[in-house]
C-alpha cells in the first residue's frame, strides 16, 4: 500500500496516494511503517499546499536526522 501511494505521488495522482495511505492507516494504525506513512502523507499534503505547518514541525522535531525528515523538508520547503 505504501509503495502504491508513493507511485501515485510520483505520478501526480494525489487522491490515489492519500487513499492508499488512509487504507494503510486503517489496516495498520500502529504498524512498524507508521513513520513512513506519516512522512508520505505530509509530502502529499505539502505538494498540494494543504499540509498543517504544525504537523510538519512535529514530524521533523521527532525525526530530525532521518531520511524521512529530509524528504519531508524538501517537499514542504517554500516554493519560489
Amino acid at each position: 500500500m505504501l509503495r502504491d501511494a508513493d507511485r501515485a505521488l510520483r505520478a501526480g495522482d494525489m487522491a490515489t496516494a492519500l487513499g492508499r495511505l488512509a487504507e494503510h492507516e486503517a489496516r495498520f494504525p500502529k504498524g512498524a511503517l507508521a513513520p513512513e506513512r506519516s512522512a508520505e502523507r505530509l509530502i502529499v499534503l505539502c505538494e498540494v499546499g494543504a499540509a498543517d505547518p504544525r504537523a510538519v514541525s512535529q514530524f521533523l522535531a521527532g525525526r530530525s536526522g532521518s531520511p524521512l525528515a529530509a524528504r519531508v523538508r524538501r517537499a514542504c520547503a517554500p516554493k519560489p
